[in-house]
């Protein structure tokens, strides 16, 4: 039991680190002057991928390639098949034309390139590093792009998402630090026990759910990644999504949802790949990738009719189960 007691609070780590990293940074980036648009961007966005990087790149640099990947594709597989689509069970989704126009096609265009680049990443050092260069450049355009996008008023719905977190959590912060706009000492504190929360939590559900792939259930640990770390590292997003939904706030949890796995795509993906790699793939993740693809290009079906309803959310839940069973199948 001490395994999956350890398990448990390394989850709960990630999720308090990964939430307050959130908060103290939009105070830290408010308090010195910084725009909302900025901040959406660059804090939120790369704060509620946190998790997700930590337990990510600490598993590559461990050498646990498997875990590292399955965590990264299994997050993103979840925060659609399972996060988005309870959501929508909650509340039917709206999905606005320049989701379908532009950020879905993009996503899958990242898909593809993470798709053809992995591969060398198995080659060498010095290959991985190329991948892990490439991928982190193109989040940088993105960004860019993004910015551009809001400057001139039409901006994304992921970008309005994260634009609408800065508003909540400036609303929030004024219980946590006070109203006052000088004090920096207790959010850079908050920061700094934040990224260890983060650190503590993403070592101890790595260690514990590679430890019990290994001697207790006999499993892959690309199946650990792809489960219960991947679960464990998108509690953020399930949060913040099922509580967006429920307060009739659908544009929150679609741009939550874009804006996390494209951040995970090239983010997570390519900083893992600079730690070190992801060794040897498993043929299995062929399978995996191409589950990804198939989720996002059944929500840019959806996309076509302008919502996605709750029967869509049930297919959802149809598919992410019968893929959960043929992982169950295929882990030794």
């Amino acid at each position: 039991m001490i395994p999956f007691g350890l398990l448990i609070l390394g989850i709960a780590l990630l999720y308090i680190g990964g939430e307050n990293l959130v908060r103290s940074s939009v105070v830290l980036a408010d308090r010195f002057g910084v725009s909302e648009l900025v901040i959406g961007l660059t804090v939120v966005a790369f704060g509620t991928s946190s998790p997700e990087l930590f337990v990510s790149v600490l598993a590559a640099f461990r050498g646990q390639g498997a875990v590292s990947l399955g965590n990264i594709l299994g997050s993103n597989i979840i925060n659609i098949a399972l996060i988005l689509a309870l959501s929508a069970v909650v509340a039917a989704i709206p999905i606005p034309r320049s989701i379908r126009l532009r950020e879905l096609p993009l996503m899958l265009l990242f898909y593809c390139a993470a798709a053809l680049l992995l591969p060398a990443a198995a080659v060498g050092s010095g290959a991985t590093r190329v991948v892990g260069v490439l991928l982190v450049g193109s989040l940088v355009v993105y960004v860019l792009y993004q910015y551009r996008l809001g400057k001139q008023g039409s901006p994304s719905l992921s970008v309005e998402a994260q634009a609408s977190s800065v508003v909540d959590t400036r609303t929030e912060a004024k219980s946590q630090y006070g109203a006052s706009n000088h004090g920096v000492l207790k959010p850079i504190l908050t920061v700094v026990l934040a990224i260890a929360a983060l650190a503590a939590g993403g070592h101890l559900l790595v260690e514990n759910a590679s430890f019990l792939a290994r001697e207790i259930f006999g499993v892959s640990e690309r199946f650990i990644g792809l489960t219960i770390v991947a679960i464990g590292t998108s509690a953020p997003e399930l949060a913040t999504s099922i509580v967006a939904a429920a307060r009739g706030r659908s544009n929150v949890v679609l741009g939550t949802i874009i804006g996390s796995n494209v951040f995970n795509t090239l983010m997570v993906l390519g900083v893992a790949a600079l730690s070190g790699g992801f060794g040897g793939l498993e043929s299995g993740f062929g399978i995996d990738f191409a589950m990804m693809v198939v989720i996002t290009l059944v929500l840019w079906g959806f996309s076509w009719r302008g919502r996605l309803s709750r029967w869509g959310g049930l297919s959802f839940l149809a598919m992410y189960a019968l893929y959960a069973a043929f992982l169950m199948q295929t882990s030794k």
